[in-house]
């Protein structure tokens, strides 16, 4: 079989669908079981759940492709193409009855993801792209709102414990008059990522601990942001490799915001 664009993301959209409804029945039911990885990171019968209703959806019309999901695991296969998703992006936002948590997915090639779908059940918001496509969130094109400035606009970053020190950089930035609004959202990065694809959100700043990412963590979100006009970097402004990319990650909404954040944070010694 020849896979198309349209084909693939017609599953993909098909697949995160179904398993943000199963997801949202899930939750509505406030009966799901929780368990907890090695990590300490839950797991509940819902992220089951919504993944193998992800994969039966790819199964059934690529047999062929391989898998990578975050529950399940990886299951092999015989293709250039390669899906990455986690059913129920944002754990623990899904147990806290919060609505930052998402389905996200993506589908590979040759290791570059070509098809990206971020599916927040809870808010309705369904974002999609594809290579040579621009991003749409339920069938309008993004960005909506598009600030020039990042004074005139929200940042929103994820940083833990580890960061305190950067996480103070970021405030005194707010403090200073350097950001509109600060916020630190929580809840999966590929839909901060999506926001800031929308341009609900101007920037978006993420901290690793200087390892390589899960492979589904961020593909999806950074298509969303390139294909919507926005900039994905690192500190020093090297475009990142989605599926690699063991450092801290830089999302703007706009270019001249972009240049806005690297210059700010390099000022303040954020590193």
């Amino acid at each position: 079989m020849q896979e198309t664009i349209d084909q693939l993301l017609r599953v993909a959209l098909e697949a995160a669908t179904a398993a943000g409804r199963e997801a949202l029945s899930v939750q509505k039911a406030l009966s799901f079981k929780t368990m907890f990885k090695e990590d300490g990171s839950p797991a509940t019968d819902g992220d089951i759940r919504a993944e193998r209703k992800i994969i039966e959806i790819i199964r059934a019309s690529f047999p062929q492709h391989h898998l990578i999901g975050e529950e399940l695991g990886e299951q092999p296969g015989d293709s250039a193409f390669t899906w990455v998703f986690d059913p129920i992006d944002g754990t623990w936002s899904f147990l806290n009855q919060e609505t930052t948590a998402c389905v996200n997915l993506a589908v590979l090639r040759d290791g570059e993801p070509i098809v990206a779908v971020v599916y927040n059940p809870f808010t309705e918001e369904l974002y999609q792209t594809a290579v040579g496509r621009p991003t749409t969130m339920n069938g309008i094109s993004l960005p909506v709102t598009h600030w020039e400035t990042l004074g005139d606009g929200v940042l929103n970053y994820h940083l833990s414990k580890p960061f305190v020190s950067q996480i103070k950089t970021i405030i005194a930035l707010w403090q200073d008059g350097h950001i509109g609004k600060l916020i630190h959202q929580g809840g999966a990065p590929a839909y901060s990522l999506a926001l800031a694809a929308k341009g609900a959100h101007s920037a978006f700043v993420m901290g690793h601990r200087g390892k390589a990412p899960d492979p589904w963590t961020f593909p999806a979100g950074v298509l969303l942001v390139r294909n919507a006009g926005g900039r994905v970097t690192d500190l020093a402004d090297r475009e990142i490799d989605s599926v690699l990319h063991p450092s801290y990650v830089v999302a703007t909404s706009h270019p001249r915001v972009h240049d806005q954040i690297l210059q700010l944070l390099a000022q303040y010694g954020f590193a």
